[in-house]
C-alpha cells in the first residue's frame, strides 16, 4: 500500500509530531508498504519524493527535543506558507497514495481543519473526522460535551478577553488549580497555579498560546490514561510524574516519568476507567473507526474526573499509546497497521 505520513507542521507540538511521523514512517515500511514522510509546512520537491529534510528526519527518529519550538519560530514557519493550507505538493502525495497516515499533534492537524480538506478531496485517512477533531481539541467544547452525556471532569472557567481584569473573574474554586490553552497539547501553555499572587501573569502568558484560556480545579489523586482503539479500550496506564503537572518534559525524556501498564490498581477501577474513555470517545464522535487516548484523574476518594480526550495522541518512542497496546500484545509496527486498517475497511 502506499501511504502518506503527514507530519510536523507549525503547532507547538511540530517536534512530537516529527518523532512520531518518523516513528510510524519506520513501522509501515517495516510491514512492506511505500511510504512518503510529509511535513506540511515545508512540503515536497515533488509528490514523488519521501521528504525535503533527510538529516532532520534522521535526527526525529531518536526522540523529541526537551524544549519545543519557540512562537516565533513557527510564526515565522506559517508566514513563509503564505496563507495555504498545505506547502508545496503536500496535497499531491496525499492524493496518488492510497490512504494519509495523520501523524500530526496540535494546531492545524488535530483541530479538524485539515482532516475536512482530506475529506472534500475524498482523501482516505486514519483518525476521527473532521467533527470528532474539533469536538475534543476545543477542551471547553470537549468538557460541555463530558458533562451532558454523564461523564464528571474537572469544573472550569473559560476567559476569552485577554485584557481582562483577573481579580474579577469569579472562579467557582479555590487553589491549587490549573490554567491552560483551551485548544493545544502535549501540556504546553499548562500551569498549576498555588496561590493568587501569581494567579494574574499566569493567565495573561497562556494567552500566548491562544486567544481562550481555561481555568480549571486541580483534582488532588492519581493520574491515569487509557487508549482507545477502533471500539476496544486498552489496558490502564498509571502516570507518576516527579512534579504536580505531567509535562511536556515528563512526556518526552525517558526516565522522566513512570508509565506503569498495566496500573496496579483493583480490576474494578481499571473496568471503570476504561468504560468512561470508551463512553468519552463515543460521546465526542470520534468513531468506532478510529482512536484516541483518554486522561483522568482519580481523586483520593476514588473518584473518576476525565480531564480530556487526545484523537491524535503520540507515537514517539517514549508515547503512552504505542506503550499499552504492547502490553495488550500488539507491537508497534502492528499498530500502525491495525489505525490504516480501521482507516481503509
Amino acid at each position: 500500500m502506499k501511504i502518506a505520513v503527514l507530519m510536523g507542521g507549525t503547532s507547538t507540538e511540530r517536534d512530537v509530531s516529527l518523532s512520531s511521523g518518523a516513528a510510524v514512517a519506520a513501522a509501515l515500511r517495516s510491514s512492506g508498504h511505500d511510504v512518503s514522510e510529509v511535513d506540511t509546512a515545508l512540503g515536497l520537491e515533488n509528490p514523488e519524493t519521501s521528504f525535503v529534510d533527510k538529516e532532520g528526519a534522521k535526527e526525529n527518529s531518536v526522540g523529541v527535543a526537551r524544549k519545543p519550538p519557540s512562537l516565533p519560530e513557527l510564526r515565522d514557519m506559517e508566514d513563509k506558507l503564505r496563507g495555504h493550507v498545505f506547502a508545496p505538493w503536500t496535497l499531491e502525495a496525499c492524493r496518488i497514495s492510497d490512504v494519509a497516515f495523520i501523524a500530526l499533534h496540535g494546531g492545524f492537524g488535530e483541530d479538524g481543519r485539515l482532516q475536512a480538506a482530506l475529506e472534500m478531496a475524498a482523501i482516505p485517512h486514519t483518525g476521527t473526522t473532521y467533527l470528532g477533531c474539533a469536538l475534543a481539541f476545543n477542551k471547553d467544547v470537549s468538557k460541555r460535551v463530558m458533562r451532558s452525556s454523564g461523564i464528571s471532569t474537572p469544573k472550569w472557567r473559560e476567559i476569552r478577553d485577554a485584557n481582562i481584569n483577573v481579580s474579577d473573574i469569579e472562579v467557582p474554586f479555590g487553589f491549587p488549580r490549573i490554567v491552560k490553552p483551551a485548544k493545544g497539547g502535549s501540556t504546553l501553555g499548562v500551569s498549576l497555579v498555588e496561590d493568587e499572587g501569581e494567579f494574574e501573569n499566569v493567565v495573561r502568558e497562556t494567552h500566548g498560546y491562544g486567544e481562550v484560556v481555561l481555568i480549571e480545579e486541580y483534582i488532588e489523586g492519581r493520574e491515569f490514561t487509557v487508549g482507545v482503539l477502533g471500539e476496544e479500550a486498552l489496558p490502564v496506564i498509571e502516570i507518576v510524574s516527579p512534579g504536580k503537572v505531567f509535562d511536556y518534559e515528563s512526556k518526552y525524556q525517558p526516565g522522566a516519568a513512570k508509565e506503569i501498564c498495566p496500573a496496579p490498581i483493583p480490576d474494578y477501577l481499571a473496568a471503570d476507567l476504561q468504560s468512561l474513555a470508551l463512553s468519552t470517545h463515543e460521546s465526542l464522535k470520534v468513531g468506532g473507526d478510529a482512536y484516541s487516548r483518554v486522561d483522568f484523574r482519580v481523586s483520593g476518594e476514588g473518584e473518576p474526573f476525565c480531564l480530556e480526550a487526545n484523537v491524535l495522541p503520540g507515537m514517539t518512542p517514549n508515547s503512552l499509546l504505542p506503550l499499552a497496546a504492547s502490553t495488550a500484545g500488539i507491537p508497534f509496527p502492528e499498530l500502525c497497521e491495525r489505525v490504516v486498517g480501521l482507516a481503509v475497511g
